[in-house]
């Protein structure tokens, strides 16, 4: 199994092709199966034929990608500006398709009775935010496919619906979206890095209506909040209540929680006067909650401790990050910090992605859609494949509808 990802700016979509694939045919030796293509908005006059060049280049090979506002390759982030992004990969006996995904008005159910994804290694999601329910999708493979990992992201770069493309070999989408199944002899590890720290300990919500919470054992939700941030230095005190989030446990049945158990979700207000807290997320009665802070350095190492950790003994030969537009610079400070965190851990040529405005990935036992979240596939080779098994994925060419 082998991953290779390359990096073009050239401003014209041709000139970037011509200049990806020739990096790309130079540093991967082996036949390509499977290519993974993210572009950026600039080139979107020219999107349109992009699945067919590239099946023109490599007509064996499967065609999986998406526009983006801005992506990531070769330890780099080009939030900005013309950026074309490619990786070819060679998976020996591995069989991956292509999915379409239901638009926000199809039928879901006749959808989800049509899936036939419980022998899958993992699920590649690109969706389109405008067009896509992207919740009831995951709520419907969760529900079919309960144990495959599904990781992913909603699009960027666009306004408006019709403004996203999604590349595979049959054509171009620009509504739904699109799903890679892979089967086979392929372990696909999910990392979902949430880039928070607990703030104060767990609580339980006493009373709850609808997204509010009235009260928490521990008091009124405002007060609980001020006597946390009156406990921080100023400097911190300030930051905290600028990034504050509220964590909800996803498991109900565990009476111990991790810092990792909880999923991260924004807080929309305060009501200085009922005390109440609205939350960005669907609550049930007695759920345990945690607030929580975001920042740079904290996400930082939360990112690195859950790519060294995601594969154990598994080394991961490459990877696809979903990351979202409020990371990068804004949280950082500094340029290209995901890209170089996955590049220290799998290598400069092994890692292409894209920014998301919202990220997809397991926490517990179920999928979700994330925000401010880094998400990534990495990918392995089951520990007893052999070094030469056979020829490259078995694949079906799937047409848009």
């Amino acid at each position: 199994m082998q991953w290779t990802s390359v990096l073009s700016t050239e401003g014209d979509l041709g000139a970037a092709l011509a200049d990806a694939t020739g990096q790309l045919l130079e540093r991967h030796a082996q036949p390509i199966d499977l290519v993974v293509v993210f572009a950026s908005s600039e080139y979107r006059e020219s999107w349109s034929d992009l699945p067919a060049r590239l099946s023109t280049l490599f007509p064996d090979a499967l065609v999986f990608g998406s526009s983006a506002q801005g992506v990531l390759g070769e330890g780099e982030e080009h939030e900005q500006g013309a950026a074309l992004v490619l990786m070819g990969a060679t998976l020996p006996g591995v069989r991956a398709d292509v999915m379409m995904l239901p638009e926000a008005s199809d039928d879901h159910e006749a959808w989800a009775a049509s899936l036939d994804i419980a022998d899958a290694a993992g699920v590649l999601l690109l969706m389109d935010p405008f067009t896509c329910d992207a919740e009831r999708v995951l709520e419907h493979l969760d529900g079919h496919a309960p144990r495959v990992p599904k990781v992913g992201g909603l699009a960027s770069g666009g306004s408006r619906e019709g403004e996203h493309a999604f590349f595979c070999t049959g054509g171009t989408v620009t509504e739904g979206g699109i799903a890679l199944v892979l089967r086979g002899s392929i372990v696909v590890r999910p990392v979902v890095a949430q880039g928070c720290r607990p703030l104060g300990e767990p609580m339980i919500v006493m009373r709850r209506r609808g997204h509010l919470i009235d009260q928490l054992d521990r008091g009124r939700p405002v007060d609980v909040i001020r006597e946390l941030l009156s406990g921080l230095e100023p400097g911190q005190r300030e930051r905290a209540a600028q990034s504050l989030f509220l964590g909800l446990d996803v498991d109900s049945d565990k009476l111990d929680h991790e810092p990792t158990d909880f999923l991260i979700r924004s807080l929309i207000g305060v009501d200085p006067e009922s005390g109440s807290l609205a939350v960005a997320a669907r609550l049930r009665d007695y759920q345990v909650v945690r607030f929580y802070v975001r920042d740079g350095d904290t996400a930082d190492e939360d990112l690195r401790q859950h790519v060294s950790g995601a594969c154990g003994s598994c080394r991961p030969r490459g990877g696809v990050a979903f990351c979202c537009m409020g990371r990068g610079q804004a949280l950082f400070g500094q340029p290209n910090h995901d890209a170089g965190v996955l590049r220290d851990g799998l290598g400069p040529g092994g890692v292409a992605g894209l920014f998301c405005n919202g990220e997809i990935g397991p926490v517990g036992s179920r999928t979700y859609l994330h925000s401010y979240t880094a998400t990534v596939a990495l990918f392995c080779a089951p520990p007893d494949l052999p070094a030469t098994l056979g020829a490259g994925i078995s694949r079906k060419k799937d047409t848009p509808a």
